[in-house]
Order: structure tokens, then C-alpha cells, then sequence
């Protein structure tokens, strides 16, 4: 890939003491790309292409790992409505920044957007800065970015990998839902902004609801990442100070161990402290409520941090008499005049492009599109065949609930102006 070769010489008069001259010989000038990892969901050709990142899947199947060959590909099952949410807020953004003349003037905005599953984060970021074709010719592999600008992750964890590796290129990260206060360091990340507030106002918070409460004995669960540890740290240090004292603070796995959720379900079941706060998304936490269904462990006061209190999945008639009374924090409320209509607008097509939206149809309504090649493997096996002309009016989904989120169009808005003041998105 536009490098030198370092290649052995026959012997001769000028060889080296062992017998052999190495003689760099130059091996191409045309960097190529040697695989495709991802392929994006949606796309829309445009002036200018703003990369997007979105956890549209619920869970990750992860395949045997014996590092003799190479591994299969991780499979991604399930969909998250509220991660769709997110993306269609996106495009909605796009849309009315397009239809406004005076934020770019004679410029129009597209987008790319990956489904990463929360564990492609990395490899749809790189592959959004190096979409630029299979082949360069550039003895140096040296290139713009084929996008100004990402709008991801969810995950704090994926936030803070995806802006330590884009940074070096200058292209801005804005996150929608990662709260992590590390992210606040500018130093080490430049160039990621959020639409979301840091955790260090939720963690005091959540401290003076334990103390408004009088808890004294609580117990402390963390995700096994940055959103977690970091929060879950911040947390204790704060009720400390109360003189509240922790039982136990335990880490949640990162990729599902049965195992091990059992194990902390068990401990959970024989302690005496009754208050549990949870720093932790709604994927991880699903997988505690399963078992803690399964063990029938009631009696728990939850104290939630806002990635699983707004989760629609977890509130269920199944999981409802073990959460009920989780109290946490969300996001102020925001109305975004014409977003509710925009979501509401959604239709399953045949058209390319439209995966994301014919599984999001597919599970809402529990059937199956009839398509000439339905790919939509992220949906379940459904012996009902949809029509395609069902109403979004009246379901009652966390998909079509516009109330948590933040004004994201007016602030990118902003932020797309002040990057075009600053010359920081170089829009050429």
C-alpha cells in the first residue's frame, strides 16, 4: 500500500558479510483497499455527505473465537426503535438545514449511515474517513476524509475510541447520547462536541435523591466501560460525602456472561441493602432484568442513570413488577416543531436503502413484509404478512415519543454555522 519493499539481492561483489544485499525497491504507487467491512444502511448523495453512527441493533451474537482462522463476523439480531429514532432525527435535521438558504448557501448536505451494533463503532468510523474508493493513487495513501463530519455514537465507550482516532484527521464527532464526563477532556478529544449533558451534573443529582431519600445502604452496578466505571465513581465519591455507605459495587460484562449475571443476581437476592443505582445502557441492563425475572428478586428501590430509564424495552409487563418504582433522570424536554410528523411519516419500500426502515416496520407490527428480496435480517421470523399501509398514528412506542429528545437540529445547526465561520469543516 504505497510502500517500499525490502527485497534480497542475488549475491555479488557488493553483498553484505552474510552473504545476501538488501535493495529497497519501490512497489506501487496505488493504495488499495484490501476489504470492506461494513456497508452502510442509507445513503444519500449529496454536495457534502455527513457521516452517521447509530445502534440500530439490540444484540450481538458473538461467534467461537479459537484464533486459528479468521473469525466469522459478529451478527447483529433485534432493533432498537429508539436508536432509530435517533437516526431519523438525523436525517430530519439534514433536511430542514437543506430547505434553510442562509446556513449553506448553495450547498446541500447528504448522509451515510451505519447500523454498528454497539461494536462497530471503529470500523464505521474508518470506513466513513476512508470511503474515498477501492484504489488511490497516492504513493503516500494520503487523502481528505470523504466526510466533514460524524454524528455518533450512542455509547459513551464508542464515543471516546472513534474521537481518539478521528481526531488526527480534524473531523468532528457529535455524540447525541454520550455522557461520560471524560469526554469533557479537550486536550484528548478536540474535535468531539455532544448534544447531551455530561454525567457530572446526573451523578449529583442521583447523590442528593439518595440523601433527599435518607438511604444510607445502597448497592452500586456499572457497565464495563467508560459510562459505567466513570459514573459509577463519580456516584460514590458524591454520596460519601452523605455518609451513605456502599455494600458493594459490582461491574456488569460488557459482552453477555451468564455466569456471571447470575452470580451478581445471587448476591443481590441475599443482601440486606435494598436501593441499587445502575450506571449502565439499556442493553446490559436487559440482560440483569432477565435474570433478575428469572430469580424472582423483588423488593428493589432502582436508582437509574437516563441511557435505561427512558429504554422502552425494559418496560414490559414481564419486567414491570421487578422495575417498578425505578426512579432516574432524563433529558429537559424539547419540542422540535414538525420532528413528530417527519417520524410518522416513515414507509417500508423496496427500494434500496430502505433495510432500516422495513425492519423497523416489521417489528413494530409483528409481520412480514412480502418484497422481491426482503434482506431484513435483523427482524424475526413472521407467519403474517404485512400490507405496508398500517398507521403509526396511536402506537404507543418509544419510537414516535419526541419528548426526550434535545433540540439536536437547532444545535447542529449552530454548530455547522460556526465550523463554516472557523474554516473547521472544510466545505470545498
Amino acid at each position: 500500500m504505497g510502500t517500499h519493499e525490502l527485497i534480497p539481492k542475488a549475491p555479488g561483489r557488493n553483498h553484505s558479510q552474510c552473504g545476501v544485499e538488501l535493495e529497497i525497491v519501490k512497489a506501487t504507487d496505488v493504495c488499495k483497499l484490501q476489504e470492506h467491512f461494513l456497508s452502510p444502511g442509507m445513503t444519500q448523495d449529496s454536495d457534502i455527505i455527513i457521516g452517521g453512527m447509530f445502534p440500530l441493533s439490540l444484540y450481538v451474537n458473538v461467534p467461537d473465537l479459537h484464533y486459528r482462522t479468521k473469525p466469522k463476523e459478529f451478527s447483529c439480531t433485534g432493533f432498537d426503535f429508539r436508536a432509530f429514532r435517533w437516526l431519523q432525527t438525523m436525517i430530519f435535521t439534514i433536511e430542514e438545514i437543506n430547505k434553510e438558504p442562509n446556513i449553506l448557501p448553495s450547498i446541500t448536505l447528504g448522509y451515510k449511515v451505519y447500523d454498528t451494533c454497539n461494536i462497530n463503532a471503529l470500523r464505521a468510523a474508518m470506513s466513513l474517513l476512508s470511503d474515498v474508493g477501492d484504489e488511490v493513487q497516492n504513493s503516500t495513501c494520503n487523502g481528505a476524509a470523504s466526510v466533514p463530519a460524524i454524528i455518533g455514537e450512542a455509547g459513551s465507550l464508542q464515543s471516546s475510541i472513534i474521537a481518539s482516532s478521528t481526531g488526527p484527521f480534524q473531523v468532528p464527532i457529535v455524540s447525541y447520547f454520550s455522557t461520560c464526563t471524560c469526554l469533557s477532556e479537550r486536550r484528548k478529544y478536540p474535535t468531539f462536541f455532544r448534544t447531551a449533558p455530561s454525567d457530572y451534573f446526573q451523578t449529583k443529582a442521583l447523590a442528593q435523591l439518595v440523601k433527599h431519600f435518607g438511604w444510607t445502604w445502597i448497592r452500586a452496578l456499572a457497565n464495563d466501560d467508560d459510562y459505567g466505571r466513570f459514573g459509577i465513581q463519580q456516584f460514590i465519591e458524591q454520596v460519601t460525602e452523605f455518609g451513605v455507605c456502599v455494600a458493594f459495587s459490582y461491574i456488569l460484562p460488557k459482552i453477555y456472561n451468564a455466569d456471571k449475571i447470575s452470580q451478581i443476581v445471587a448476591v443481590i437476592k441475599r443482601s440486606s441493602a435494598k436501593v441499587i443505582v445502575v450506571f449502565s445502557p439499556e442493553r446490559e441492563m436487559l440482560q440483569l432484568v432477565q435474570e433478575i425475572a428469572s430469580q424472582n428478586v423483588t423488593g428493589i428501590h432502582w436508582l437509574a442513570s437516563e441511557a435505561w430509564i427512558t429504554g422502552a424495552v425494559l418496560y414490559t409487563e414481564q419486567f414491570l413488577p421487578y422495575l417498578e418504582g425505578a426512579i432516574g433522570f432524563s433529558f429537559r424536554r424539547a419540542e422540535i416543531p414538525g420532528l413528530r410528523e417527519f417520524l410518522l411519516g416513515v414507509k417500508p419500500s423496496p427500494n434500496e436503502g430502505s433495510s432500516y426502515a422495513n425492519v423497523f416496520w416489521e417489528e413494530l407490527f409483528a409481520c412480514k413484509l412480502k418484497l422481491p428480496e426482503n434482506t431484513t435480517e435483523g427482524s424475526t421470523t413472521r407467519a403474517r404478512l404485512c400490507t405496508g399501509s398500517e398507521s403509526l398514528e396511536g402506537i404507543d412506542a418509544i419510537y414516535s415519543d419526541t419528548s426526550q429528545l434535545k433540540s439536536i437540529v437547532q444545535r447542529v445547526q449552530r454548530r455547522l454555522c460556526h465550523c463554516q465561520r472557523t474554516e473547521s469543516l472544510k466545505l470545498v
